[in-house]
């Protein structure tokens, strides 16, 4: 799906926790062994977690406050919502292939989520010079 320009930002970001979610989704389903889902989950903790963190950061502050104005609070809080819980389930030190499966599958359905109903819905309803100035925002930050 072609993203208008000003969401690009937010938008390729989407392509690495896809990523993420796949390789953690291939190792559960290939019943990996408990030092393969620790490396794993380790360098999701050191290597990825502040990219996700950072992503959130930006469309809390940024595109969401917009969203909510343009009346998608439903929208709102359910991405607020999942960013908490992906917050919390990345604050395990440790974790089973059971919660890696349910991290792996809420990553994936998130992003599903907002590319296809909140960032449409984002460039649907917010005027052009909102869209710039999210845009400004993110390029800023």
């Amino acid at each position: 799906m072609k993203r208008c320009m000003e969401l690009q930002r937010l938008s390729r970001d989407h392509h690495l926790a896809l990523v993420v979610a796949k390789k953690v989704r291939q190792l559960v389903e290939n019943e990996g062994s408990n030092e393969e889902m620790i490396l794993l989950w380790t360098e999701i903790q050191k290597n990825y977690k502040k990219d996700m963190e950072l992503h959130f950061e930006l469309e809390e502050k940024i595109l969401l406050p917009a969203i909510n104005a343009a009346g998608l609070e439903t929208h709102v809080e359910r991405i607020l919502f999942e960013h908490q819980e992906m917050r919390d389930i990345l604050a395990q030190d440790l974790i089973d292939s059971a919660g890696m499966q349910a991290f792996s599958r809420l990553l994936k359905d998130h992003v599903r989520f907002e590319e296809r109903e909140l960032f449409s819905a984002a460039e649907e309803l917010l005027s052009e010079s909102a869209l710039k100035d999210i845009q400004g925002k993110l390029e800023a930050a």
